[in-house]
């Protein structure tokens, strides 16, 4: 690195363009790597200027500007450079989940189309790809074989539980529970998830303390209840418990949350201030027995819980694929809790 900072200096930084640009472009590489962001997308914007069909400059600074919070920027810079460079997955599918994050269904379409105009069937990370957009632009059926064709192509020996097969499984599990295949789904989940072998299986007892007092079996009484497993060191658990608060209000409490903290003894202080500080739900800290009774191997996990208290979903990790699973699970447990029941109490 050394060395490349010195021919970096000595560098004609107002040479030929071509140049001049590469120069630059090695020089946004440089300072990208040890860490100064500012000096790299400056370095990377004059490359820009000098190296007008160069792609890998875009993604670049897509990326970097993306890291420093300015959305705009770096959806511009990706954009450039997916036009420049169309067949580039990994940024078709990074804008459609931009895209379909903001509700930018046109934008999302055009992306789509771009990425079957391209697409590659023997490819598995085009299909990956292809999956994934399809699924976020509602295309069901080309999601479900694209992601089929995945699982069909994986490497031997590469567990489920890395994050392309993963991906692909929770998504089709998806898939063959909205095209009326619930069985098929939770076939595929198990691979991922042991807890799913207690999906339609009453929901074992919760009881014990949090931040908000006591938490006991008629905590919620009458209502579907998420059940989620965190810990405040766990990025995805945050947005995760984040989502469901807002996903509570927008449903207006129609089902209740309980917070069941993972961490070890040794930082329940922090756990407790953080429950304090951000969860408005119960909470449960230091609740190891809790967890193994659910099968929690991983968080966050999300279990759905119905009125009757019977497990009806679990959800492992946090997407914004998942974010809709759960409010659309969550929308037919309200729905069936409000409708009166077959066999009222006598």
């Amino acid at each position: 690195l050394l060395v490349l900072r010195k021919a970096l200096a000595d560098a004609p930084m107002d040479g030929p363009q071509a140049t001049t640009g590469a120069y630059r472009k090695l020089a946004g590489a440089y300072y990208a790597h040890v860490d100064m962001p500012a000096a790299a997308i400056d370095h990377y914007t004059h490359a820009a200027l000098a190296l007008p069909d160069d792609a890998e400059v875009r993604f670049a600074l897509g990326v970097l500007h993306g890291q420093a919070g300015d959305t705009t920027l770096s959806m511009a810079a990706l954009e450039e450079g997916l036009r420049l460079q169309p067949d580039t997955v990994d940024v078709t599918l990074t804008l459609a989940r931009r895209y379909a994050q903001d509700g930018l269904t046109d934008d999302l379409r055009r992306v789509y189309d771009l990425l079957r105009t391209h697409f590659r069937p023997e490819s598995l990370v085009h299909n990956y790809a292809l999956g994934s957009v399809a699924y976020l632009a509602g295309e069901l059926q080309a999601s479900r074989e694209a992601l089929e064709r995945v699982l069909q192509e994986l490497p031997p020996g590469m567990p489920a539980t890395d994050s392309i097969p993963r991906y692909a499984i929770e998504r089709l599990a998806s898939i063959y529970e909205r095209q009326g295949d619930p069985a098929g789904a939770t076939v595929l989940l198990t691979a991922l998830d042991p807890g799913m072998a207690q999906v339609d299986t009453p929901a074992a007892a919760i009881e014990g303390r949090g931040a908000h007092g006591a938490v006991t079996p008629d905590t919620h009484p009458g209502l579907p209840t998420v059940v989620v497993f965190w810990r405040s060191d766990n990025a995805a658990c945050r947005v995760q418990l984040a989502f469901l608060e807002q996903l509570r209000q927008r449903l207006d409490g129609k089902f209740g949350v309980i917070a069941v903290n993972v961490a070890p003894p040794d930082v329940q202080a922090r756990e407790s201030l953080y429950a304090t500080a951000n969860i408005a739900s119960p909470t449960v800290l230091h609740a190891p027995d809790i967890a193994r009774t659910y099968a929690v191997t991983s968080v966050p996990t999300v279990v759905l819980v119905d009125r009757d208290r019977v497990v009806r979903h679990r959800h492992v990790g946090h997407a914004l694929e998942i974010e809709g699973d759960i409010e659309r699970h969550m929308r037919a447990l309200i729905g069936a809790a409000e409708t009166p029941s077959e066999h009222p109490d006598e």
